[in-house]
Protein backbone atom coordinates (compact mmCIF):
# COMPACT_ATOMS: atom_id res chain seq x y z
CA UNK A 1 0.00 0.00 0.00
CA UNK A 2 1.41 3.48 -1.12
CA UNK A 3 0.52 6.43 0.64
CA UNK A 4 1.04 10.03 -0.99
CA UNK A 5 1.49 12.25 1.77
CA UNK A 6 1.13 16.25 0.57
CA UNK A 7 0.98 19.74 2.52
CA UNK A 8 -2.50 20.86 2.74
CA UNK A 9 -3.63 24.29 1.13
CA UNK A 10 -3.94 25.17 -2.62
CA UNK A 11 -1.32 24.65 -5.21
CA UNK A 12 -0.21 29.02 -5.38
CA UNK A 13 0.11 28.26 -1.45
CA UNK A 14 2.26 25.48 -1.95
CA UNK A 15 4.34 26.97 -4.85
CA UNK A 16 5.32 30.37 -2.56
CA UNK A 17 6.04 27.79 0.42
CA UNK A 18 8.12 25.79 -1.80
CA UNK A 19 9.90 28.81 -2.90
CA UNK A 20 10.53 30.36 0.27
CA UNK A 21 12.18 26.54 1.70
CA UNK A 22 14.52 26.57 -1.35
CA UNK A 23 15.43 30.52 -0.67
CA UNK A 24 16.01 28.92 2.87
CA UNK A 25 18.11 25.89 2.44
CA UNK A 26 19.98 27.95 -0.45
CA UNK A 27 21.27 30.62 2.22
CA UNK A 28 21.86 27.69 4.73
CA UNK A 29 23.96 26.02 2.60
CA UNK A 30 25.85 29.15 1.79
CA UNK A 31 26.27 29.75 5.85
CA UNK A 32 27.74 26.15 5.66
CA UNK A 33 30.13 27.05 3.04
CA UNK A 34 31.36 29.83 5.01
CA UNK A 35 31.44 28.12 8.28
CA UNK A 36 34.01 24.90 6.97
CA UNK A 37 35.89 27.62 5.23
CA UNK A 38 36.40 29.32 8.50
CA UNK A 39 36.85 26.35 10.71
CA UNK A 40 39.44 24.71 8.22
CA UNK A 41 41.79 28.59 8.53
CA UNK A 42 41.00 28.36 12.36
CA UNK A 43 42.41 25.04 12.59
CA UNK A 44 45.39 25.77 10.28
CA UNK A 45 46.35 28.63 11.83
CA UNK A 46 46.45 27.18 15.33
CA UNK A 47 48.15 24.07 14.23
CA UNK A 48 50.64 26.53 13.00
CA UNK A 49 50.98 28.49 16.49
CA UNK A 50 51.06 25.33 18.07
CA UNK A 51 54.24 23.83 15.90
CA UNK A 52 56.08 27.18 15.87
CA UNK A 53 55.56 27.55 19.75
CA UNK A 54 57.15 23.87 20.01
CA UNK A 55 59.96 24.96 18.50
CA UNK A 56 63.76 24.35 20.50
CA UNK A 57 65.44 27.58 20.53
CA UNK A 58 68.11 25.84 22.41
CA UNK A 59 67.76 28.01 25.29
CA UNK A 60 64.91 28.47 27.86
CA UNK A 61 63.60 32.33 27.56
CA UNK A 62 60.35 32.11 30.41
CA UNK A 63 62.52 32.56 33.61
CA UNK A 64 64.45 35.21 31.97
CA UNK A 65 64.40 38.84 31.78
CA UNK A 66 66.42 41.44 29.54
CA UNK A 67 67.50 44.37 31.01
CA UNK A 68 69.17 47.63 28.93
CA UNK A 69 70.09 51.11 29.80
CA UNK A 70 71.42 53.40 27.22
CA UNK A 71 73.85 55.22 29.50
CA UNK A 72 75.70 56.39 26.10
CA UNK A 73 73.21 59.31 25.89
CA UNK A 74 74.38 60.49 29.63
CA UNK A 75 78.01 60.96 28.39
CA UNK A 76 79.06 57.68 29.20
CA UNK A 77 82.61 57.21 28.04
CA UNK A 78 83.56 53.57 27.01
CA UNK A 79 85.36 52.81 30.22
CA UNK A 80 81.98 54.17 32.16
CA UNK A 81 79.73 52.17 30.34
CA UNK A 82 81.81 49.29 30.81
CA UNK A 83 81.72 49.95 34.40
CA UNK A 84 78.21 50.67 35.10
CA UNK A 85 77.50 47.34 33.63
CA UNK A 86 79.93 45.61 35.85
CA UNK A 87 78.13 47.34 38.78
CA UNK A 88 74.64 46.54 37.82
CA UNK A 89 75.75 43.07 37.19
CA UNK A 90 76.77 42.51 41.13
CA UNK A 91 74.05 44.56 42.40
CA UNK A 92 71.31 42.52 39.99
CA UNK A 93 72.96 38.87 41.39
CA UNK A 94 72.46 39.82 44.86
CA UNK A 95 68.85 40.86 44.10
CA UNK A 96 65.96 38.80 45.54
CA UNK A 97 64.35 36.18 43.17
CA UNK A 98 67.10 36.66 41.10
CA UNK A 99 69.12 33.20 40.27
CA UNK A 100 71.30 33.93 38.11
CA UNK A 101 72.59 36.91 36.18
CA UNK A 102 74.95 37.73 33.01
CA UNK A 103 76.29 40.56 30.49
CA UNK A 104 76.15 40.00 26.92
CA UNK A 105 77.17 41.77 23.61
CA UNK A 106 74.58 40.30 21.36
CA UNK A 107 70.70 40.36 22.44
CA UNK A 108 68.89 37.06 20.81
CA UNK A 109 66.29 38.45 18.43
CA UNK A 110 67.45 41.59 19.04
CA UNK A 111 71.02 42.08 17.91
CA UNK A 112 74.51 40.01 16.61
CA UNK A 113 77.86 40.47 15.54
CA UNK A 114 79.93 38.87 13.29
CA UNK A 115 83.40 39.34 12.77
CA UNK A 116 86.14 37.28 10.75
CA UNK A 117 87.23 34.09 12.17
CA UNK A 118 90.55 32.01 10.70
CA UNK A 119 91.60 28.91 11.59
CA UNK A 120 95.62 28.03 12.13
CA UNK A 121 96.91 26.39 8.34
CA UNK A 122 93.68 26.93 6.60
CA UNK A 123 92.92 29.66 3.70
CA UNK A 124 89.59 29.93 4.46
CA UNK A 125 86.90 28.50 6.31
CA UNK A 126 83.60 26.72 5.13
CA UNK A 127 80.67 29.13 5.25
CA UNK A 128 76.81 28.74 5.14
CA UNK A 129 74.30 30.17 3.56
CA UNK A 130 72.87 31.88 7.05
CA UNK A 131 76.10 34.09 7.10
CA UNK A 132 78.44 34.45 9.99
CA UNK A 133 80.10 33.13 12.25
CA UNK A 134 78.71 35.34 14.95
CA UNK A 135 79.86 35.69 18.05
CA UNK A 136 78.78 36.88 21.72
CA UNK A 137 81.21 38.12 24.49
CA UNK A 138 79.58 37.10 27.43
CA UNK A 139 80.24 36.78 31.20
CA UNK A 140 80.70 33.26 33.13
CA UNK A 141 77.36 32.87 34.05
CA UNK A 142 75.68 33.09 30.63
CA UNK A 143 75.38 29.69 29.71
CA UNK A 144 73.68 28.52 32.91
CA UNK A 145 71.42 31.76 32.99
CA UNK A 146 70.13 30.94 30.03
CA UNK A 147 69.83 27.51 30.06
CA UNK A 148 72.07 27.28 27.00
CA UNK A 149 73.78 23.62 27.12
CA UNK A 150 77.75 22.49 26.92
CA UNK A 151 77.78 19.51 24.27
CA UNK A 152 81.49 19.47 25.74
CA UNK A 153 84.48 21.01 27.60
CA UNK A 154 83.33 23.84 29.53
CA UNK A 155 82.13 27.41 29.68
CA UNK A 156 83.58 30.07 30.95
CA UNK A 157 85.20 31.03 34.33
CA UNK A 158 86.86 34.18 36.33
CA UNK A 159 89.79 32.70 35.67
CA UNK A 160 89.64 33.42 31.70
CA UNK A 161 90.91 37.03 31.71
CA UNK A 162 93.53 38.89 30.33
CA UNK A 163 96.93 38.06 30.71
CA UNK A 164 95.68 34.42 31.05
CA UNK A 165 95.39 31.91 28.00
CA UNK A 166 92.71 33.06 25.26
CA UNK A 167 89.73 31.02 24.80
CA UNK A 168 86.32 30.54 23.13
CA UNK A 169 83.25 28.13 22.85
CA UNK A 170 81.82 27.41 19.77
CA UNK A 171 78.64 26.50 18.98
CA UNK A 172 77.83 22.75 17.58
CA UNK A 173 77.23 23.97 14.26
CA UNK A 174 80.88 25.64 14.14
CA UNK A 175 82.39 23.11 15.81
CA UNK A 176 80.96 19.82 13.20
CA UNK A 177 81.73 22.67 9.84
CA UNK A 178 85.15 23.54 11.20
CA UNK A 179 86.21 20.31 12.47
CA UNK A 180 84.36 17.43 11.08
CA UNK A 181 84.98 14.25 12.52
CA UNK A 182 86.94 15.55 14.86
CA UNK A 183 86.60 16.87 18.43
CA UNK A 184 86.35 20.73 18.15
CA UNK A 185 88.30 21.05 22.06
CA UNK A 186 91.82 21.34 22.13
CA UNK A 187 91.32 23.53 18.25
CA UNK A 188 92.15 27.03 18.39
CA UNK A 189 90.58 29.89 16.22
CA UNK A 190 91.43 33.39 15.59
CA UNK A 191 88.19 35.27 16.13
CA UNK A 192 88.86 38.62 14.41
CA UNK A 193 89.91 40.85 17.21
CA UNK A 194 92.84 42.73 18.30
CA UNK A 195 93.61 39.66 20.48
CA UNK A 196 97.41 38.34 18.55
CA UNK A 197 96.72 34.87 20.12
CA UNK A 198 94.98 32.21 18.85
CA UNK A 199 91.75 31.26 21.12
CA UNK A 200 91.75 27.91 22.39
CA UNK A 201 88.08 26.38 21.82
CA UNK A 202 87.02 25.24 25.66
CA UNK A 203 83.63 24.24 24.90
CA UNK A 204 80.93 23.29 22.33
CA UNK A 205 77.72 24.99 23.10
CA UNK A 206 74.06 23.70 21.80
CA UNK A 207 73.32 25.72 19.19
CA UNK A 208 71.23 28.18 19.67
CA UNK A 209 68.45 29.78 17.62
CA UNK A 210 68.44 33.54 17.82
CA UNK A 211 67.26 35.01 14.91
CA UNK A 212 64.00 33.47 12.82
CA UNK A 213 61.86 30.34 13.39
CA UNK A 214 62.71 28.16 10.70
CA UNK A 215 66.43 29.39 10.10
CA UNK A 216 68.66 27.04 9.48
CA UNK A 217 71.71 26.39 11.86
CA UNK A 218 74.38 29.37 11.78
CA UNK A 219 77.67 29.10 13.07
CA UNK A 220 78.12 30.84 16.28
CA UNK A 221 81.37 31.16 18.84
CA UNK A 222 81.31 33.11 22.85
CA UNK A 223 83.89 35.13 24.24
CA UNK A 224 84.73 35.85 27.89
CA UNK A 225 84.28 39.58 28.09
CA UNK A 226 86.97 39.79 30.25
CA UNK A 227 89.34 39.45 27.06
CA UNK A 228 87.59 41.11 24.19
CA UNK A 229 89.86 44.19 23.49
CA UNK A 230 88.84 45.91 20.49
CA UNK A 231 85.08 44.94 20.05
CA UNK A 232 81.48 46.30 20.58
CA UNK A 233 81.18 47.88 24.01
CA UNK A 234 77.35 46.80 24.26
CA UNK A 235 75.87 45.43 26.38
CA UNK A 236 72.77 43.81 27.65
CA UNK A 237 72.55 41.98 31.63
CA UNK A 238 70.06 38.76 31.23
CA UNK A 239 68.48 37.51 35.08
CA UNK A 240 67.15 34.23 35.59
CA UNK A 241 63.87 34.66 38.06
CA UNK A 242 63.10 31.89 40.64
CA UNK A 243 59.60 33.07 40.12
CA UNK A 244 57.87 34.53 37.56
CA UNK A 245 59.79 37.08 35.30
CA UNK A 246 57.45 39.52 34.77
CA UNK A 247 56.97 40.03 38.44
CA UNK A 248 60.73 41.19 38.48
CA UNK A 249 60.48 43.86 36.34
CA UNK A 250 59.83 46.82 38.75
CA UNK A 251 62.75 45.63 41.49
CA UNK A 252 65.17 45.31 39.10
CA UNK A 253 64.02 48.74 37.30
CA UNK A 254 64.45 50.57 40.85
CA UNK A 255 67.72 48.69 41.36
CA UNK A 256 69.11 49.78 38.12
CA UNK A 257 67.60 53.66 38.58
CA UNK A 258 69.03 54.03 41.75
CA UNK A 259 72.53 53.39 40.57
CA UNK A 260 72.76 57.14 38.94
CA UNK A 261 70.60 60.37 39.14
CA UNK A 262 70.78 61.00 35.74
CA UNK A 263 70.33 57.72 34.18
CA UNK A 264 67.53 57.02 31.16
CA UNK A 265 65.06 54.88 31.75
CA UNK A 266 65.87 51.06 32.25
CA UNK A 267 64.27 49.07 29.62
CA UNK A 268 63.52 45.49 31.43
CA UNK A 269 61.20 43.32 29.86
CA UNK A 270 60.70 39.42 30.09
CA UNK A 271 63.08 37.88 27.38
CA UNK A 272 59.99 35.72 25.91
CA UNK A 273 58.56 39.21 24.85
CA UNK A 274 60.94 39.96 22.43
CA UNK A 275 60.01 36.80 20.82
CA UNK A 276 55.86 37.75 20.73
CA UNK A 277 56.74 38.99 17.13
CA UNK A 278 57.77 35.47 15.74
CA UNK A 279 54.76 33.89 16.67
CA UNK A 280 52.36 36.63 15.66
CA UNK A 281 51.01 36.16 12.38
CA UNK A 282 49.91 32.58 13.59
CA UNK A 283 48.14 34.11 16.37
CA UNK A 284 46.94 36.53 15.26
CA UNK A 285 45.53 34.32 11.73
CA UNK A 286 44.09 31.92 14.63
CA UNK A 287 42.68 33.95 16.58
CA UNK A 288 40.86 36.29 13.41
CA UNK A 289 39.53 32.68 11.95
CA UNK A 290 38.30 31.40 15.28
CA UNK A 291 36.44 34.42 16.15
CA UNK A 292 34.93 34.51 12.27
CA UNK A 293 34.01 30.67 12.67
CA UNK A 294 32.26 30.90 16.08
CA UNK A 295 29.80 33.68 14.20
CA UNK A 296 29.37 31.64 11.30
CA UNK A 297 28.45 28.75 13.61
CA UNK A 298 26.38 30.78 15.31
CA UNK A 299 24.41 31.87 12.11
CA UNK A 300 24.24 28.24 10.95
CA UNK A 301 22.37 27.11 14.48
CA UNK A 302 19.85 29.85 13.94
CA UNK A 303 19.53 29.31 10.62
CA UNK A 304 19.17 25.59 10.76
CA UNK A 305 16.64 26.15 13.98
CA UNK A 306 15.02 28.73 11.74
CA UNK A 307 14.69 26.74 8.49
CA UNK A 308 13.56 23.36 10.30
CA UNK A 309 11.26 24.63 12.43
CA UNK A 310 9.76 25.92 9.38
CA UNK A 311 9.78 23.03 7.54
CA UNK A 312 7.97 21.18 10.50
CA UNK A 313 5.05 24.06 10.59
CA UNK A 314 4.98 22.96 6.72
CA UNK A 315 4.56 19.33 6.77
CA UNK A 316 2.79 19.17 10.49
CA UNK A 317 0.02 17.38 8.53
CA UNK A 318 2.53 14.43 7.16
CA UNK A 319 3.85 13.91 10.21
CA UNK A 320 0.27 13.75 11.75
CA UNK A 321 -0.18 10.99 9.41
CA UNK A 322 3.20 9.28 9.39
CA UNK A 323 2.70 8.59 13.08
CA UNK A 324 -0.83 7.85 12.69
CA UNK A 325 0.36 4.96 10.52
CA UNK A 326 2.27 3.34 12.94
CA UNK A 327 5.48 5.68 12.73
CA UNK A 328 7.76 5.78 15.62
CA UNK A 329 8.17 9.26 17.30
CA UNK A 330 12.24 8.47 16.94
CA UNK A 331 11.57 8.37 13.10
CA UNK A 332 9.64 11.36 12.91
CA UNK A 333 12.68 12.77 14.34
CA UNK A 334 15.16 11.69 12.67
CA UNK A 335 13.71 12.42 8.84
CA UNK A 336 13.89 16.08 10.56
CA UNK A 337 17.80 15.64 11.91
CA UNK A 338 18.45 14.14 8.60
CA UNK A 339 17.00 17.14 6.38
CA UNK A 340 19.79 19.11 8.14
CA UNK A 341 22.44 17.20 7.72
CA UNK A 342 22.01 16.74 4.20
CA UNK A 343 22.78 20.48 3.52
CA UNK A 344 25.07 20.62 6.47
CA UNK A 345 26.79 18.06 4.46
CA UNK A 346 26.47 19.45 1.14
CA UNK A 347 28.13 22.55 2.96
CA UNK A 348 30.92 20.49 4.62
CA UNK A 349 31.75 19.27 0.73
CA UNK A 350 31.28 22.41 -1.22
CA UNK A 351 33.14 24.31 2.23
CA UNK A 352 36.36 21.73 1.35
CA UNK A 353 36.66 22.18 -2.22
CA UNK A 354 36.95 25.49 -1.49
CA UNK A 355 39.19 25.44 0.95
CA UNK A 356 41.04 23.45 -0.96
CA UNK A 357 41.19 25.31 -4.01
CA UNK A 358 42.70 28.17 -2.06
CA UNK A 359 45.17 26.12 0.11
CA UNK A 360 47.30 27.66 -2.98
CA UNK A 361 47.41 31.07 -1.05
CA UNK A 362 47.46 30.12 2.32
CA UNK A 363 50.49 27.95 2.03
CA UNK A 364 53.00 30.53 2.61
CA UNK A 365 51.61 32.08 5.53
CA UNK A 366 51.63 28.85 7.71
CA UNK A 367 54.76 27.24 9.56
CA UNK A 368 55.14 23.71 8.87
CA UNK A 369 51.75 22.75 8.49
CA UNK A 370 50.22 21.71 5.26
CA UNK A 371 47.29 23.34 3.74
CA UNK A 372 46.13 19.88 3.08
CA UNK A 373 46.02 18.64 6.63
CA UNK A 374 43.38 16.07 6.49
CA UNK A 375 42.79 15.95 10.31
CA UNK A 376 41.94 19.56 10.13
CA UNK A 377 39.65 18.95 7.01
CA UNK A 378 37.56 16.25 9.32
CA UNK A 379 37.76 18.56 12.51
CA UNK A 380 35.97 21.22 10.60
CA UNK A 381 33.26 19.12 8.91
CA UNK A 382 32.48 16.93 12.82
CA UNK A 383 32.62 20.60 14.25
CA UNK A 384 29.91 21.47 11.66
CA UNK A 385 27.97 18.67 12.13
CA UNK A 386 27.45 18.42 15.91
CA UNK A 387 26.44 22.30 15.35
CA UNK A 388 23.59 20.71 12.60
CA UNK A 389 22.49 18.33 15.48
CA UNK A 390 22.69 20.71 17.74
CA UNK A 391 20.08 22.92 15.64
CA UNK A 392 17.95 19.71 14.62
CA UNK A 393 17.13 18.83 18.35
CA UNK A 394 14.20 21.42 19.08
CA UNK A 395 12.66 21.07 15.52
CA UNK A 396 12.82 16.74 15.65
CA UNK A 397 11.10 17.09 19.39
CA UNK A 398 8.63 19.44 17.94
CA UNK A 399 8.01 17.23 15.06
CA UNK A 400 7.95 13.79 16.99
CA UNK A 401 5.25 15.33 19.73
CA UNK A 402 2.73 16.39 16.29
CA UNK A 403 -0.52 14.60 17.79
CA UNK A 404 -2.17 13.24 14.38
CA UNK A 405 -5.72 14.37 15.28
CA UNK A 406 -4.72 18.15 16.00
CA UNK A 407 -2.70 18.05 12.59
CA UNK A 408 -5.90 17.01 11.00
CA UNK A 409 -8.22 19.19 12.45
CA UNK A 410 -5.49 22.31 12.22
CA UNK A 411 -5.70 21.59 8.60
Amino acid sequence: LTVELKAGGGSAQSSAGRRVARTRRGLLLVQGVFSVIMLIGAGLFTRSFQRASAVNFGFDPEPVLVAEVDVAVSGYSRAQRLAFYDDALARLQRTPGVESASLATANPFWTRYSTGVRVPGRDSIPRLKTGGPYYSAVSPEYFATMGVALKAGRGFTSADRPGGPYVAVVNETMAKTLWPGAPAVGQCIFAGDSVPQCREIVGVAADANSEHLDLEPVQAYYLPLTQTEGLTSDRTLFLKTARDAGSMIEPVRRTLQTMAPNLPFANVRPLGSQMDDLFRPWRLGASLFGVMSLIALTVVLVGLYSVLSYAVAQRSREFGIRTALGAAAREVAGMVVAEGQRIVVLGVVVGSAVALAASRLLSPLLFKTSPHDLGVYLTAGLVLLAVAAVGSLIPAWRAAKIEPMRALRAE
